[in-house]
C-alpha cells in the first residue's frame, strides 16, 4: 500500500522515475524539461524530494471537471506534488518531525533550505504541473526577477514559501501555448492588481468566446488567436497593448520597462 508521502534522495534519475509513474520512461526521456531540470537541480544543489501522494491541485481539478472527466478514457483526479530541499534528511526525520518527536530537522530548517514544489499530473504525455522553484541567485546582479512574488503553500501543516512565478507544461488538450504563458502571466498581475487567477480550462474557455475565422471545438485546443487572447486579458479587467516587433527601439524599450513596472 502507498503511503502518503515518501523521502527520496535527490537524483535526475530519481525525478524521471517520479515524472513516469503515470505516464512512460521513454516519453520522459525525450522531452527537454529532463535536461532543464537536470542542469537547474545541479546549480540548485538538491538534496532530497518529498513526494506528496494524492495531491488536490485547484488548477487541475478544473482542468479535469471542464475535459478530463468527460473523456473515454478513465483519467484520475489526484496529483502528486514534489518538494525539494537543499538539505539532506531521512524519511524517519521527516515523520518524526510531523508527529512532534526529536527530529535531525525542524520547521525552520525545511524553510529555509526549501527550493520548490511541481505537481506531476496524472496524464500519459502533458504531465508537468503548477511548478514553482528557487530562482538563481542574481550573480551580482546580472540577473533579475521582477515578476517572482512570495509564493506560500503548505506541506502537512508545515508552512512553506518560495519567491517564484508558478510555470506549467503546456498541452494540445486545455492549455496550448497562449493558454500557458497567459495563466503563469496572471499569476503575477493577479498579485498586482488583484483580479482573479483563472485556470487554465477558464482561459482557453473565455477566449474561446469569440469566433475564429475557421471555426473549431475549443478542447482539444491547438491554441489562441491574438483576439482571443486579447479577450482573455480584457476577462480579468486588465486593458492590453499590442507592440509590434519590427521596431527594435520599441520593443527593446517595452521589454526594459514593462517588467519595472511590475517590480513593486
Amino acid at each position: 500500500m502507498q503511503t502518503r508521502f515518501e523521502v527520496i534522495s535527490y537524483s535526475i534519475d530519481a525525478l524521471k522515475r517520479l515524472l513516469a509513474k503515470k505516464s512512460q520512461p521513454s516519453i520522459i526521456a525525450r522531452k527537454l524539461h529532463s535536461i532543464y531540470f537536470e542542469n537547474y537541480f545541479s546549480e540548485l544543489n538538491t538534496k532530497v524530494i518529498v513526494v506528496e501522494y494524492d495531491y488536490i491541485d485547484r488548477d487541475f481539478l478544473e482542468d479535469y471537471a471542464g475535459y478530463y472527466v468527460r473523456c473515454f478514457h478513465s483519467y484520475d483526479r489526484k496529483c502528486a506534488r514534489l518538494h525539494f530541499f537543499g538539505i539532506e534528511f531521512t524519511e524517519s526525520d521527516f515523520k518524526n518531525l510531523l508527529i512532534g518527536s526529536s527530529s535531525n530537522i525542524s520547521a525552520l530548517s525545511l524553510q529555509d533550505s526549501y527550493q520548490g514544489f511541481m505537481v506531476i499530473k496524472p496524464l500519459p504525455q502533458t504531465i508537468i504541473g503548477r511548478t514553482c522553484l528557487k530562482t538563481y541567485d542574481d550573480d551580482n546582479g546580472r540577473r533579475y526577477y521582477p515578476t517572482i512574488h512570495k509564493y506560500e503553500t503548505s506541506l502537512y501543516g508545515i508552512p512553506l514559501s518560495i519567491n517564484s512565478l508558478p510555470f506549467q507544461e503546456q498541452d494540445q488538450v486545455v492549455a496550448a501555448c497562449a493558454t500557458s504563458s497567459l495563466w503563469s502571466a496572471f499569476h503575477r498581475t493577479g498579485k498586482l492588481y488583484h483580479h482573479q487567477i483563472p485556470s487554465p480550462v477558464e482561459i482557453t474557455r473565455i477566449a474561446s468566446a469569440i469566433p475564429t475565422e475557421f471555426e473549431s471545438r475549443a478542447f482539444p485546443n491547438k491554441g489562441l488567436t491574438g483576439t482571443q487572447i486579447v479577450h482573455a486579458i480584457r476577462a480579468v479587467g486588465l486593458e492590453p497593448m499590442s507592440v509590434t516587433a519590427n521596431d527594435e527601439f520599441v520593443l527593446k524599450n517595452t521589454c526594459w520597462s514593462s517588467p519595472k513596472k511590475m517590480d513593486t
